[in-house]
C-alpha cells in the first residue's frame, strides 16, 4: 500500500481522506465514462441510479489508492486533489478497471501492448511464453494503474500529463 511507499507514506491521512470521501460520492457513479458493472445483477435501471452501494459505484480494489497518490504532489489542499482524483478516474481510469470491448478500454489496451510487443520483439515473446509466462501478465499491472506505483512520481505525471493532452489511454500500453 501506500504507507510502504517511499514516495506517498506521508500523504496517508490524505489519500485515506480521499478515497473516504470517493466512496461516498454518487457523482462517480453518473458521471464515468464506462460506468461499474459491480451492480448490475442487484438492481433494475430504475432503481440503479438511487441504491448503488458503495455510492460511487465502486466496489474498492487493491491499490485502488494508487490512482490517487500521485496527485499528491500537484496540490497543497486535499479537496483540490479528491476533485481532480474524481474528475481523472470518471474520465480515465474507470476504462482500466472495466471490462468492456470499447475503444481504450483495459481489453484493447491489453490487445494493443501484446501486438507491439510481437511486432517489436518476437523473440522475447516466444522465449517468455515458452518459460510460461506471457509478457501481459508481467505487463498488466502496470497498464491497469497507469504505471501509478510503478515509476517515479515525476514519470507517472508526465505520462498522466500526456493522457490528459491527448485525451487517451492508448499510450500507456506503448510504453
Amino acid at each position: 500500500g501506500v504507507s510502504d511507499d517511499n514516495n506517498y507514506f506521508v500523504f496517508e491521512d490524505i489519500l485515506n481522506d480521499c478515497m473516504s470521501a470517493f466512496s461516498r460520492d454518487p457523482w462517480v457513479c453518473r458521471n464515468a465514462m464506462t460506468p461499474s458493472q459491480a451492480n448490475d445483477k442487484l438492481y433494475t435501471d430504475a432503481e440503479r441510479v438511487s441504491m448503488v452501494y458503495p455510492p460511487c459505484g465502486i466496489v474498492p480494489f487493491q491499490g485502488m489508492v494508487l490512482f490517487a497518490a500521485p496527485l499528491c504532489y500537484i496540490w497543497n489542499e486535499a479537496h483540490e486533489m479528491y476533485f481532480s482524483m474524481r474528475a481523472f478516474y470518471s474520465q480515465y481510469c474507470c476504462r482500466l478497471c472495466t471490462i468492456t470491448s470499447r475503444e481504450g478500454d483495459i481489453l484493447q489496451l491489453s490487445r494493443q501492448f501484446e501486438t507491439l510487443l510481437q511486432e517489436a520483439c518476437p523473440e522475447l515473446v516466444f522465449h517468455l511464453c515458452e518459460m510460461g509466462l506471457p509478457p501481459l501478465k508481467i505487463a498488466f499491472n502496470w497498464i491497469f494503474f497507469a504505471f501509478a506505483g510503478y515509476l517515479e512520481v515525476d514519470q507517472v505525471l508526465a505520462l498522466w500529463d500526456r493522457i490528459f493532452a491527448w485525451d487517451s489511454l492508448l499510450i500507456v500500453p506503448v510504453l
